[in-house]
């Protein structure tokens, strides 16, 4: 066979060029290695990031997921494309690896729905659950219980997912908020809510598409001809992502009541805006929901005007084992309920037959909101007199109990039910969905003697909306603004209880309100995170100081004064911990995560000697990423050894110590060009990584060979006898000169002391995830099992130094990366120390004792340099 080919063909036998030349044309070849080298590093710090999200210890978003992955790709391919331009194209079947590795990932990240043949919207009489995907939950359930049960819900149409997407596809604005998304690197509150803020501007801007227009304008003609002419209507979100017990978004979505004609346009899009409001997109973040599984589907519906509504639950949602209809009622629109502005009658049903009420609880009630002609909010006061009375008859609590459990039976679970009772006694309903039902254990008892409980009760009274017990330093919120800074484990107390503080749950150790009941929707959400929350204490913002650190029972309504610290409680804060865990790794966006990664960060290429290190078997982008880069070092030093290249660009080391090295300069690893062609000083080198290597080879003198014995000297003139390439007339390995290639941050040592080989490559700069060191080493002149124990011998020092070792034979192959640079240095002064001493060390090894003399010794040795 013919000698090797080498990996750059850019030489030629008998070279032209002058020295000018050829030390540009390898720049050249040294800037794409460059590139390829910082992709390399871009690529895996990536997929260091989505490994470690992997680990499912905190919520993501897709658009995280989207963006690493197009870092990763993006990267992958600069690799591809360097090492081709390093090859002369030797290696372009990577890129078919790569489009098929990327359009495995693909599925993943980007929903794929084709718009199939369905209408801009459909009338409510249409609507049924098997419609959901087009009209949303909301609007399905309503058709589903009007049509199937007979129920009474309000007229009107639903605006479907065609037209949402036609919205924003056909405008650009979904490429616009994806690109918006992507680009964000939004950590704090305020990020996200600015964030938040320019989405909406742009969708509201937006004008609709005219089709849409004119569907939405003949539907609500249609509400007109079974009413009244300019009836008012209610525009709803209808998410078309399946409403789960633990999902409810609830209040996290714009509701436009009493809108006419003139508004409806707008009115839609505040709706479909109000997808990308901070609390909405924080609640997504929270429950690991993708982006693109939220189609926003708007009802809209006809006004009823309300004498009394409010929500039911089918039982209990604060304590599963209580199975009574629980009714919430208010005079006038629920409204108040709903945003927890204010209190509400309680009404306690039991479901046996006959049904009856077993509780009442008739709170004072101020005000009432009503409707008037033209559809508009307005607040009117109540007496003390009226305010006191129950604003549901207990007949129609009776019937209203009935119908809920008549839905959780068709439902088969507990129901969230949203209601309103007309002028003329109908009971109509506006909104039903699964409940969140929370199993209550024996609370814990704060009063028993523990060193660590409170010193007092600071509060007691109002209403459990959410169990359970937490401590925490108290964070007072008066305005929307003080919430974007609100602190990890604090305690939010509030005046009102409403839905935009649900931005913080994931963050809040417990709640607490001044208003606001169980029904509202913060109460909701606070249950499906599984916050205390105690609704309903008087003067909580006045009475609770900033600060100050403070215990929330939530079980038993008292707040008291202090931490608790209790070995029962750190056990249910870490049950908490691993079922928040939990669900996070069972939610759509997780599982988009776990579908990519399998495609990314697997590596199957290990051994670059092995017969199957070829593109064909790259099946991931770490595959693509370890091939190209082993390729690319390999053919960097093949360069710097070409005989004619380094006639031209290697000058040998002036130094104080008899060896003889050479240096090629790739880029600004000399302090300045030497004067010589020929030499270059040893001062005038500022490579960092090849400073910490010398520093290694001689902070501690060599002291020669060490004692041979006779056994061990034959071993060697044996081994030199059968060994041809010692043979004069033979091309030789030992030929090689040792050199240095080197950049400010770059070095690659290929050296050869008698008759064992080494190399070295590393990088050393300010970002940790850059550096890296790669040791080789191979060979040795006595017998084989001697030259296999040096090899043990060095990867067990290693390996206690933190290095990454393979073992094969006689060979040691040693990896460490991503570490900081006075890490990375001291372990690089010891590759230094290991090339220079463990010369001929084999001829002396003697099986495990000497390996462990050896080592000892080493070991000591080294820890002295770093």
């Amino acid at each position: 066979m013919g000698p090797k080919k080498p990996f750059f063909s850019f030489v030629k036998k008998k070279p032209q060029k002058n020295t000018e030349e050829l030390r540009h044309e390898f720049k050249k070849r040294y800037h794409h290695f460059k590139l390829l080298l910082l992709a390399n590093s871009n690529a895996l710090n990536a997929m260091t990031e989505m490994e470690e999200a992997h680990q499912g210890e905190r919520p993501l978003r897709l658009s995280f997921i989207r963006s690493r992955c197009t870092t990763i790709a993006t990267n992958v391919y600069l690799m591809i494309k360097n090492l081709n331009a390093l090859s002369g194209d030797k290696y372009t079947r990577l890129y078919e690896k790569f489009k098929e590795i990327q359009s495995s990932i693909s599925p993943f990240l980007v929903r794929h729905e084709p718009l199939k043949d369905q209408p801009l919207i459909l009338s409510m009489e249409k609507l049924n659950k098997t419609l959901a995907d087009h009209s949303g939950n909301k609007m399905a359930n309503l058709g589903e219980i009007r049509s199937r049960l007979g129920i009474a819900v309000p007229e009107g149409f639903v605006v479907t997912s065609r037209a949402y997407r036609a919205f924003m596809d056909d405008t650009g604005l979904k490429s616009a908020i994806y690109e918006s998304l992507q680009m964000a690197e939004a950590e704090s509150f305020e990020d996200y809510d600015n964030l938040c803020r320019e989405i909406r501007r742009v969708v509201l801007k937006t004008d609709l598409p005219d089709a849409l227009k004119n569907a939405i304008t003949e539907g609500y003609s249609a509400v007109e001809k079974k009413l009244v002419a300019g009836v008012p209507v209610a525009m709803r979100s209808s998410s078309s992502l399946p409403e789960l017990a633990g999902r409810s978004f609830a209040g996290q979505y714009h509701t436009v009541l009493g809108v006419t004609q003139e508004h409806l346009f707008q009115a839609y899009k505040e709706v479909v805006a109000s997808k990308y409001s901070l609390p909405a997109m924080m609640y997504r973040i929270n429950r690991g929901i993708r982006e693109d599984d939220v189609t926003m589907c708007v009802g809209c519906m006809a006004m009823v005007s309300a004498e009394a509504g409010g929500v039911a639950y089918s039982k209990n949602p604060v304590d599963a084992q209580d199975d009574n209809v629980m009714i919430h009622s208010v005079f006038g629109h629920p409204k108040c309920i709903m945003d927890g502005t204010d209190t509400a009658d309680l009404l306690v049903v039991t479901r046996e037959t006959p049904l009856r009420i077993v509780k009442r609880d008739i709170p004072l009630k101020t005000r009432e909101i009503k409707f008037n002609p033209a559809g508009l909010l307005s607040e009117v006061g109540i007496n003390e007199e009226r305010g006191l009375k129950a604003s549901l008859s207990d007949e129609k609590a009776l019937e209203l109990a009935a119908l809920v459990l008549k839905i959780e039976d068709y439902y088969k679970t507990a129901q969230d039910v949203e209601w309103v009772l007309t002028r003329e006694g109908k009971i109509i309903v506006v909104q039903c969905r699964p409940i969140v039902q929370i199993s209550l254990k024996d609370p814990v008892n704060i009063e028993e003697d523990d060193h660590t409980r409170p010193h007092g009760i600071l509060m007691s009274g109002g209403s459990t909306a959410s169990p359970g017990i937490a401590s925490g330093p108290v964070f007072v919120a008066r305005k929307e603004k003080d919430i974007l800074n609100f602190p990890q484990g604090a305690v939010l107390v509030a005046e009102q209880s409403l839905p935009y503080w649900a931005i913080v749950l994931n963050r809040a150790s417990a709640v607490i309100a001044e208003s606001g009941n169980i029904a509202g929707h913060l109460a909701t959400v606070a249950r499906e995170f599984n916050v205390p929350a105690l609704f309903g204490l008087k003067d909580a913002t006045k009475i609770l100081k900033n600060g100050e650190a403070i215990t929330v029972d939530a079980d038993r309504r008292q707040v008291c004064e202090g931490k608790i610290e209790r070995e029962s409680l750190n056990r249910l804060k870490e049950s908490q911990e691993v079922s928040q865990r939990r669900y996070y790794k069972s939610t759509p966006v997780y599982a988009a995560l776990c579908g990519a990664i399998q495609h990314i960060t697997p590596l199957h290429l290990l051994d670059p000697d092995a017969i199957d290190f070829v593109p064909e078997k790259c099946t991931t982008f770490h595959d693509i990423t370890r091939f190209c880069h082993e390729k690319a070092s390999n053919g960097m030093f093949e360069t710097g050894t070409d005989k004619e290249f380094t006639e031209y660009q290697s000058r040998q080391l002036v130094c104080d110590i008899p060896m003889q090295f050479w240096v090629i300069d790739l880029d600004d690893g000399f302090r300045e060009r030497p004067a010589d062609n020929n030499f270059v000083k040893f001062e005038n080198i500022v490579s960092i990584p090849m400073l910490a290597i010398w520093a290694g080879m001689t902070a501690i003198p060599w002291k020669g060979s060490p004692p041979v014995n006779l056994k061990g000297f034959m071993s060697v003139i044996l081994g030199s006898m059968g060994d041809t390439s010692l043979d004069p007339s033979m091309p030789s390995r030992y030929a090689i000169k040792n050199y240095f290639m080197v950049s400010k941050n770059y070095c690659s040592l290929q050296s050869r002391f008698g008759y064992h080989f080494s190399s070295t490559e590393a990088i050393i700069g300010e970002n940790a995830f850059e550096n890296y060191i790669h040791f080789r080493f191979k060979g040795g002149a006595a017998d084989r099992r001697q030259r296999v124990d040096r090899a043990r011998l060095i990867a067990s020092v290693l390996e206690e130094m933190g290095f990454h070792t393979v073992l094969r034979g006689d060979s040691v192959d040693a990896r460490m990366k991503g570490h900081d640079p006075i890490f990375t240095e001291s372990r690089l002064r010891i590759i230094g120390y290991l090339t220079i001493h463990t010369r001929q060390l084999d001829m002396v090894m003697e099986g495990e004792e000497s390996i462990q003399i050896y080592k000892d010794k080493i070991i000591a040795d080294v820890l002295k340099l770093v």
